[in-house]
């Protein structure tokens, strides 16, 4: 049990870390959040915390995808549109032959 509340006050100071550095830095905390998780979970030595797929979904990722999105600025989105298009362009390049499969594979077209 004690190391339940441990484990949740390491991931509440990450947190309030991750908040102060964001304001610092004037970035929104959810990339932050997102890259403070990644090294956590790639951390040796802390416990395994498994989460249900329906509470990350519902309850976790509305509220971020929501706050990127009211802090995202239209104008410099579409100041970038150049950038955007490259994006699309290199994802249907990537996806096209990903589709399509390697050449003998019975189900490919």
């Amino acid at each position: 049990m004690t190391a339940t509340i441990q484990t949740l006050l390491l991931l509440l100071a990450v947190l309030v870390v991750v908040a102060i550095i964001a304001r610092r830095f004037n970035t929104t905390p959810s990339i932050l959040l997102v890259i403070a998780g990644i090294l956590l979970a790639l951390t040796p030595g802390l416990p395994r915390i498994e989460l249900a797929p329906e509470l990350v979904l519902f309850g976790i990722l509305p509220p971020l995808i929501y706050s990127a999105g009211v802090a995202m600025s239209w104008f410099s989105t579409c100041a970038r549109s150049r950038c955007w298009h490259l994006v699309r362009c290199t994802t249907l390049a990537s996806a096209s032959p990903a589709r399509i499969g390697p050449p003998g594979r019975a189900d490919s077209r």
